[in-house]
């Protein structure tokens, strides 16, 4: 449950300014709401990253140790839409395990700007990785 100082303190309604900076927390059904305070934004997020709440899906697969791939989706919390209107504030990434060596799979990086974007975002990524790995004679994206 979000601290409710923390709230009171990011989130106005009406006389709500321009979010200049593009900070957002996720309220408790875990939808983006903006925040007006630095300061109550980094100890939401603080307490996002320890409590596990900034990575909202995640995939390992389980085979050879030394192939592993790996898919990540989390909340960034800083909107990434620098030249728009509407907030990006989820992204999906793959990476490549080579030994003990992770590697991002920059062709699979997606970016979103709601959850429900995000999740189905991250099955895509998921199935295009199991395509790619069931056709072993193909090479995954490259970097």
């Amino acid at each position: 449950m979000i601290n409710s100082f923390i709230l009171n303190h990011c989130v106005t309604f009406d006389d709500a300014p321009h979010n200049w900076a593009g900070l957002y927390i996720l309220d408790d059904a875990d939808e983006a709401v903006p925040c007006y305070n630095t300061l109550a934004w980094a100890g939401w997020m603080e307490g996002a990253r320890e409590a596990g709440r900034l990575r909202i899906a995640h995939d390992l697969d389980e085979g050879d140790a030394a192939r592993q791939i790996e898919v990540s989706t989390i909340f960034m919390g800083v909107d990434h839409n620098f030249a728009g209107s509407t907030p990006i504030l989820f992204e999906t990434m793959a990476f490549r395990y080579n030994g003990n060596d992770r590697e991002p799979i920059y062709d699979l990086t997606r970016r979103y700007s709601t959850r429900a974007e995000a999740m189905e975002g991250h099955q895509r990524v998921c199935q295009i990785l199991m395509q790619a790995t069931r056709e072993s004679a193909k090479e995954l994206p490259n970097q």
